[in-house]
């Protein structure tokens, strides 16, 4: 999907599935793919304005602070899946 240009849909199509109740009202979906696009939005624009932009390769420090944001999306899931008692494994 990364390469039709629709990686962020359809990451917002699997998170309705698992965690939106199939009768949730039509404004509670419009406000959620907000949220969620508007996530995706401020990471893009995080990870954009973190990386050094003075070469063309990864840094030492762009490499630190990409595992940093894994590590804090990790401990976000693992959060959100003990909270629901879901045997997933995260790690």
């Amino acid at each position: 999907m990364a390469d039709r240009g629709k990686l962020i849909e359809t990451g917002w199509l699997s998170f309705r599935t698992m965690a939106i109740e199939k009768n949730a009202p039509q404004i509670q979906l419009d406000e959620m793919r907000v949220a969620f696009f508007s996530g995706a939005q401020h990471l893009l624009g995080a990870l954009c304005s973190v990386l050094d932009s003075d070469s063309k390769d990864m840094t030492p420090k762009d490499e630190q602070r990409l595992n940093l944001i894994a590590k804090e999306l990790l401990n976000f899931t693992a959060e959100q899946v003990k909270k629901s008692n879901n045997p997933m494994d995260v790690n």
